[in-house]
């Protein structure tokens, strides 16, 4: 076994950005990345974990001012060196961003493969051996010859890692990569990031918002909060840190976790995973009542405000078609959720209904009067002024909108402190509510919405949805997201692009409850063991209601954790 060493340790290290008003992004931080370990960090937008995560990458550090230090190893120092033949060469750090088509550069799979050997001067054959080892090890032989453009968002994300990978690096560093993933595709790149850290030893640093399927294989850590690490160790005792400091952000552990700490006293014995929570449930089954809890249901009839009918959409004559006889109904003061593979035609089909594309077929009815407004994915695209207030600002005179509208909006997404601030510096989570306020501020009738969420913690999740609530009162919303657990929270109804079409419409209960794959994470966790639990909400009444009694056999000899206990050690 290949003893550990020390890749990098940060010491006493703060930083502060030129335009930080002299408060620090990252306050005191002591930290050591080890040859060899998976190190998750966690916590709230705008905690500083991009921040932390760029300067573990020389190249990629801002620009600030610093105090402490960050030493790294001789082996990684001496990757830089441009002998070629090096023992050291091509041990390095590799960075692998949010979004892949910020950071892919060719236009073919091989090229990008490629791209980074020959800017170290390695051989042709060597590079071509290289290729084929890791198209192999990534299973991607079959895309070697097909163009970036052609790749889904998965796919794409997967050749960005095998892009870093074939670099052989010593340290992996990933912030949020699975952000902009379907569900699918997301349990596909961090099955193939395990793979890689078990099979490579490559020491990994990955930055997730979404903890669950990640806790359970990381080898340490790290909680930050306000710049400060407020947490170091395992992932066990992050859970037992945030549930018996009552902390705001144990909504972001894995809902197995969360159900967990409602059954079990001891919170070092609490499951991480979704088999280790159905264990526990399933051996806890015969205390659990069947008693169901039902919830109003609003019976009122709903108009329609827009209608899709037979749409197709190709983006350029030779291309395949995106959408073909695709139709869709929305109905006034509902939320309607879209969801579907990456690729699949989910933005398109937002497009087509905002009319900033025409349809090739088909026809798009909207209500008379109504107005629609749409916010894509991509924030920056809306940040056309230097500062946060004249973002917000730009359409005041055009909407009419009165100072008291302003500053109750600013107040309801908390950006307030941001006004000053130019919104290029903002974190992800940041300008994704500074770009859903001006979106707002645009009064319209229907709000079209892509990915709202995305780069959002699990606190401004709760804030956002809260917000789409009382949005819903006044206008429709249609949303584009990945995340299905936070559709489910919100969706009257939800719909899959498959093949072109819109399949499946229907309301959001008898939508997850007859997926097995494309469901929410509390419904795999009690599909078959408790009924009628779609999200964590249905869970934790059903748990608190219930009588769970015999608490002392919990912790006797027939323990239902008592087998977990060395996966936490």
């Amino acid at each position: 076994m290949n003893k550990k060493h020390t890749l990098i340790k940060i010491n006493n290290f703060s930083f502060t950005y030129p335009t930080g008003e002299n408060l620090p992004a990252l306050t005191n931080i002591d930290l050591q990345i080890d040859s060899g370990a998976l190190t998750v960090l966690c916590g709230v937008s705008g905690s500083g974990k991009t921040t932390l995560l760029r300067h573990l990458k020389p190249e990629l550090s801002p620009k600030g001012k610093t105090s402490g230090s960050i030493d790294f190893s001789e082996r990684i120092i001496n990757s830089n060196s441009n002998k070629l033949g090096s023992e050291n060469r091509n041990s390095k750090i590799s960075f692998v961003m949010q979004n892949p088509s910020n950071q892919i550069v060719m236009d073919s799979v091989w090229h990008e493969l490629a791209f980074g050997l020959e800017n170290q001067g390695i051989r042709p054959e060597e590079i071509e051996r290289r290729i084929a080892e890791i198209a192999n090890f990534f299973g991607i032989e079959s895309w070697i010859d097909k163009r970036v453009a052609e790749l889904s968002g998965g796919e794409k994300q997967i050749l960005n890692l095998a892009s870093n990978m074939i670099l052989q690096p010593d340290l992996l560093v990933l912030d949020e990569p699975t952000a902009q993933l379907d569900p699918i595709a997301r349990r596909d790149f961090l099955q193939m990031l395990f793979y890689i850290h078990a099979e490579t030893g490559t020491a990994i640093v990955i930055s997730e918002h979404n903890l669950d399927d990640l806790l359970e294989n990381a080898d340490q850590v790290i909680f930050l909060d306000q710049g400060r690490i407020d947490y170091r160790g395992t992932a066990s005792g992050l859970t037992s840190f945030l549930l018996t400091n009552k902390h705001p952000y144990q909504k972001a552990l894995p809902i197995s976790a969360r159900a967990g700490s409602l059954i079990l006293e001891d919170s070092t014995d609490i499951p991480l995973s979704i088999k280790q929570g159905r264990d526990l449930l399933l051996r806890q089954k015969n205390f659990l009542q069947t008693t169901k809890i039902t919830s109003s249901s609003n019976s009122k009839k709903q108009v329609k405000v827009m209608q899709a009918d037979r749409l197709w959409y190709r983006y350029k004559p030779e291309d395949e078609l995106v959408l073909k006889e695709a139709d869709l109904k929305v109905f006034d003061n509902e939320i309607l959720v879209l969801m579907g593979g990456n690729g699949s035609g989910k933005s398109t089909l937002l497009y087509l209904l905002s009319k900033a594309l025409a349809p090739l077929k088909g026809k798009i009815s909207i209500s008379s009067g109504k107005r629609v407004a749409m916010l894509g994915q991509n924030p920056e695209a809306v940040f056309a002024q230097d500062t946060v207030d004249q973002v917000i600002r730009e359409y005041q005179d055009r909407f009419e909108n009165t100072e008291q509208e302003i500053t109750e909006i600013v107040e309801r997404l908390g950006i307030e402190k941001l006004l000053k601030r130019h919104p290029y510096d903002l974190s992800g989570g940041e300008k994704q509510k500074v770009a859903l306020a001006k979106a707002i501020l645009t009064k319209p009738d229907i709000l079209l919405l892509d990915e709202p969420i995305k780069g959002l913690d699990v606190l401004n999740k709760a804030e956002i949805k809260q917000i789409l609530f009382e949005l819903k009162e006044k206008m429709s919303l249609v949303l584009v997201t990945h995340d299905i657990d936070f559709a489910a929270e919100v969706a009257d109804r939800c719909a899959m692009i498959f093949n072109n079409r819109v399949i499946a419409v229907s309301a959001m209960e008898e939508f997850f409850q007859k997926n097995s794959y494309f469901t929410t994470t509390t419904y795999r966790l009690t599909r078959d063991i408790i009924e009628d639990c779609i999200v964590f909400e249905d869970l934790e009444m059903r748990l608190q209601h219930d009588h769970i009694s015999n608490q002392s056999d919990i912790s006797g000899p027939e323990n239902p954790t008592q087998h977990l206990e060395k996966n936490y050690a």
